[in-house]
């Protein structure tokens, strides 16, 4: 839009540069002849003034053109940033899913070690651990040696370690 009003601007500027006997034709010879009567001054202010908002125009062209640029340029950064945090979001999952598959490995290893022990051993460990934990390995042992364990816990920690499994 901008371009267009710039480049009409300049060919009626040509326009008037030529009809008053100033400016060359394209690709022709100077219009401008000895018999054409001098500019008087109005015009001359006229053609200054084209001349000085042309120089303007100009201006503000390539203004617009350093700013296109310039915001091309940010664009291709901040694309190339998005794709560099995506690629980061994917390794982070992954490495949250490996970590996610080690930890749930090594909670049924505990489970099967627990399983494996007299409940009043496997209650005295857990009275010692963290509720949240003990909790998940209880959940993967078998079903029946854990009320055996619970019964061999401290009553507290029983309750808390029953109110985690119920819900």
């Amino acid at each position: 839009m901008i371009q267009a009003k710039l480049a009409a601007m300049r060919m009626v500027s040509l326009a008037l540069l030529v009809g008053l006997g100033l400016g060359s034709v394209p690709g022709g010879a100077l219009a401008q002849s000895r018999a054409a009567p001098p500019p008087n001054p109005s015009e001359r202010d006229l053609i200054g003034a084209l001349e000085e908002r042309r120089r303007q125009l100009d201006q503000r062209e390539q203004a617009l053109d350093r700013r296109v640029a310039d915001l091309v340029a940010r664009e291709a950064a901040l694309e190339e940033r998005a794709r560099a945090l995506d690629a980061a979001a994917t390794e982070l999952r992954q490495q949250r899913e490996r970590l996610a598959g080690r930890r749930e490995e090594n909670l049924r290893r505990a489970a099967r070690i627990y399983d494996a022990m007299r409940p009043t051993q496997a209650a005295a460990i857990f009275n010692t651990l963290d509720p949240g934990l003990t909790v998940e390995i209880l959940r993967l042992m078998n079903r029946s040696r854990v009320p055996q364990i619970l019964g061999q816990m401290e009553p507290e920690r029983a309750r808390i370690i029953t109110v985690g499994l119920s819900g």
